[in-house]
């Protein structure tokens, strides 16, 4: 009973993804196709043009975590085909090569999470899928489909790459469990074999046995393959087409990351805070600066002296107009110079006390 329930999940799981993944295919033949049309291909392609989301560029230690990861899922895919349809032969020399592969993404896997938590260079927060990452998904996705032209910028990856990633930890979790289990071969010096020991004690007593429990490991594990192969084409075709010169660059095969300046500027960074008493290169003069009350015309106000000035000036003569400047454009941080209308009063000189003549 349990068997032939096992051959028809297998063959459900065949059809599936044998007639999904050709639609994927050509799907993303007609977004390329939607590239060219709408001039997106020749922006990466010939004119070069870089992602346009904010960050730096990526340390070497992701690179070539992110570049053996690639290399070992492909291995790992192709070879998890071989061994699922043993009519293409090789079989024993393709599972070996499919163990070694299942350990560098384990070690690999270990490693990258231990450097997004742990190190020095913590990066998990730009993976963390923020509250407008998801209000911005919509926007995203109708520039995938050409309805926008361009897409939300919030990080250095859109809040589809973030999914993505965050999607890949718990099944590289699982697919590396059910690849375990379904080793065989005895472990040195203990005489049980990897699914003994994993599943003799947890899910066989309740499924009818080790061997039923590593049957349905089996097709777990051959379910989480084709995601992982529909997923890493999907995310492939999409870096190469949208991130081209970037994608070059991650790899170590050129492009070259823009100079920071450069970067700033393409990316919509915010410019540099000007120095203090400074405009920057190419600026136009501040306007001027508000005021509570409007610009006094020159008129005539009754002062109760007049103002004192480098001559003399008799007592009794006629108070002077006082002239109200218009107010005038200043350079930030610099102090308002006095109007040639408006002179600093000083006070009148004042002769110091009688003394008393001696008797």
């Amino acid at each position: 009973m349990v068997a032939a329930v096992l051959t028809q999940v297998n063959v459900w799981v065949d059809v599936i993804f044998t007639t999904i993944y050709p639609i994927i295919l050509i799907a993303l033949a007609c977004h390329f196709l939607g590239n060219v049309l709408t001039g997106r291909a020749y922006r990466r392609f010939v004119k070069w043009e870089w992602p346009q989301h904010e960050g730096g560029p990526i340390p070497a230690a992701p690179k070539v975590m992110h570049f053996e990861h690639v290399a070992a899922m492909i291995l790992l895919a192709l070879s998890g085909m071989y061994i699922r349809f043993p009519q293409f032969g090789a079989r024993p020399a393709l599972q070996w090569i499919h163990y070694v592969a299942m350990i560098v993404v384990i070690v690999n896997l270990v490693m990258r999470l231990w450097y997004a938590f742990a190190s020095n260079r913590r990066d998990w927060r730009e993976f963390a899928v923020t509250g407008r990452d998801i209000t911005t998904a919509p926007k995203v996705i109708l520039y995938y489909i050409f309805v926008k032209s361009s897409k939300p910028h919030l990080g250095k990856y859109n809040v589809m790459q973030k999914s993505t990633y965050i999607i890949f930890v718990p099944l590289l979790i699982v697919q590396a469990i059910t690849g375990l289990v379904l080793l065989t071969q005895p472990i040195p010096f203990l005489g049980l074999s990897p699914r003994e020991v994993m599943l003799g004690y947890t899910i066989a007593p309740l499924v009818g046995g080790v061997a039923v429990a590593g049957a349905w490991a089996r097709t777990m594990h051959y379910l989480i393959n084709w995601l992982f192969i529909v997923l890493t084409t999907i995310h492939v075709y999409l870096s190469v087409t949208e991130d081209f010169p970037a994608f070059l660059d991650f790899f170590g095969l050129g492009g070259g990351h823009p100079e920071e300046d450069d970067e700033a500027v393409a990316h919509g960074a915010p410019l540099p805070i000007p120095q203090a008493g400074l405009a920057p290169a190419g600026a136009a003069a501040p306007a001027a600066i508000p005021t509570m009350a409007a610009p006094v015309a020159a008129v005539a106000i009754p002062t109760m002296a007049a103002p004192v000035t480098a001559s003399a000036v008799p007592m009794a003569a006629a108070p002077a107009p006082a002239t109200v400047a218009q107010p005038m454009p200043l350079v930030p941080d610099q102090p308002m110079p006095m109007s040639p209308a408006q002179p600093m009063p000083t006070a009148p000189p004042t002769a110091p006390p009688p003394q008393p003549e001696p008797e």
